[in-house]
This record gives structure tokens, sequence and C-alpha cells, in this order.
């Protein structure tokens, strides 16, 4: 029987390179037994908690964090400082995982009431206005190490916008632009609003931003932190620019205040993420569209 490229061009079948196996670590053995399931997310729960509070602590604050009493609202856990509070989901998988998406919470993602007027949506259609943390699991040692990725309905916009350029890192050090990035976000983002409340969305591995620590979670989720990034920057910018497939701003393009500010705050995002080796698992690297902006003031 020949596939599809076999009958099309009469070209021969492609033959995929078999890969040994990867060694069975005594970690990986355990978590990913599906009866070790609830074991495994209580794990991770206590070591994203910890992180997160201790990044909070090195700013000089204690960061609340809270678990509802029933896992029936979409969200698993409710972070605050004082001044701000974010409902949060969590998903936790392993590295060895070939998992690429996860169904999330129409509700969970919609924006908050006075956050839904950014997008042109009555402050009725709002919703929580949370964020998914996925908890990237290295089960290739023992160490139990974890890398933190994050996405919400802002980061969503701004991906679909091309405020957000997406690019793959290659094995050979170069990147290359990746194709239907926004077209995944539009749809996502049209799921949030013409699906029920109690529905739920597919969000692509691709959709989330990887960072580098829990230091660069706690200031994309928008607590207090020593960060600079703002998110309302991003929402104030919101539908004001058109950017190019190549991730160029179409001209006329006008440098004025409100540009700088939605372009530095979406270069202080970009600069979060992991930035050493190539991507793995569907996750991309992102950049912001070609503006000159001027030097960052907080350097």
């Amino acid at each position: 029987m020949t596939n599809s490229k076999d009958q099309l061009d009469g070209s021969p079948p492609s033959k995929k390179k078999s890969r040994p196996p990867k060694p069975q670590t005594a970690l990986r053995g355990f978590l990913s037994k599906s009866l070790n399931q609830t074991t495994r997310e209580r794990i991770f729960f206590n070591r994203l908690a910890f992180d997160l509070k201790i990044a909070a602590a090195r700013v000089g604050y204690h960061m609340h964090l809270y678990e509802p009493d029933v896992d029936r609202d979409g969200f698993d856990i409710i972070v605050e400082d004082g001044e701000t509070t974010r409902y949060l989901q969590l998903k936790a998988v392993l590295s060895s995982a070939d998992k690429n998406y996860w169904q999330i919470s129409v509700d969970l993602l919609r924006p908050r009431p006075d956050v839904a007027e950014f997008y042109g949506k009555a402050p009725v259609e709002g919703g929580r206005g949370g964020g998914v943390i996925l908890i990237e699991i290295d089960d290739e040692n023992e160490d139990g190490n974890v890398t933190y990725s994050y996405t919400d309905y802002d980061f969503l916009a701004a991906i679909a916008q091309g405020y957000l350029v997406e690019k793959k890192l290659l094995k050979s050090g170069k990147e290359r632009f990746e194709p239907g990035y926004t077209e995944q976000a539009e749809r996502a983002l049209n799921r949030v609003w013409s699906a029920k409340r109690s529905e739920t969305v597919d969000i692509l591995r691709r959709q989330f931003l990887r960072l580098t620590d829990a230091n660069a979670l706690l200031e994309v989720i928008g607590l207090t932190s020593k960060g600079h990034f703002d998110v309302k920057f991003l929402r104030g910018g919101y539908g004001a620019y058109e950017i190019e497939a190549g991730g160029a701003v179409k001209t006329p393009f006008e440098l004025d205040e409100r540009a700088v500010s939605t372009f530095y705050h979406l270069r202080r995002l970009t600069a979060l993420q992991q930035s050493a080796g190539p991507v793995r698992k569907g996750f991309s690297r992102f950049h912001i569209p070609d503006v000159k902006i001027p030097p960052d003031i907080h350097d």
C-alpha cells in the first residue's frame, strides 16, 4: 500500500530514522503511571506554590495562594498580592509526553468586565480574566526540575494581532518564521466569545510563553515583581497597528507615546522567555515586530 505522496509524484516512501528509546528513569516510571496522577499533581502544585512564594518574598511581600473547595469553575488556585487577584488553571505535563493542547474553561479566559471593553466587548460579557500555567516536568533525570509557561487572553490577542511574532529555533541555530500562528490564535479567541461560559477552548502548546523561571512567571501573571512588564499597555495598543506576515509594522506608522509604551512592554515580555537551545515539543520563540523603539528606560 502506498501513501498519498507515492501516488501523486511516484517518489519512494520516506524512511524515518529509528531513534533508540530514551532510558526509563525511576522518576518517569513513577510519574507516568495513571495510579500516581493525583500524587504527581500534588507534588508539582506544592513546587509551584513554593517557587511563587519565594519569588514574591524576594520582592519583599507575602503572596497569598488559595485553592477552591471544589474543582468546578475551571481554575485550580487564586493568587493575590494585596492589590491584584488572579485565577489560574494549572496543567502539568512530562517533558517526554506528546501532549500538545489543553482544554481550558471559556469563563476563565474571558477578560474581566473592566478589561472586556479594551477588546470591544460589553462588560456583561466578561469572565474571570484568568490565566493558565503549564508545568513541564523534566523526567529525563531524577532531579524533578520544572519549566513554567504561561498564557491568557491578553497573550493570545497579542499573537493573533501579530504583535508577538513566532519563530522556530532550529537545531542549526537559525530561526524561521512559523506560518499559521496568528490564525490559530484568532480561532481560539473566537471560540472564547462564541462558546458558552461552561464550555472549553483548546489552547495549543505553541500559544504559551516559555519562561526563564518563577520570577518571570510572577511578572507575567501581573503580581508585584521586580520586573516592569505591565499588560495594560498591550491592551492599550490593541488593534492600533497592522503587522505584515514577516513581522514588520505596515506604514503609515507613527512612533508616538502609545506605540513606544506598547512595544516596550512587548519587548519586556519576550525578554522573559527561555533563550538557550532549540525550543522543544512545539514551543516557539516570540519576537516583537520590526519597530525601532527608544532604549530600555529601566536599564
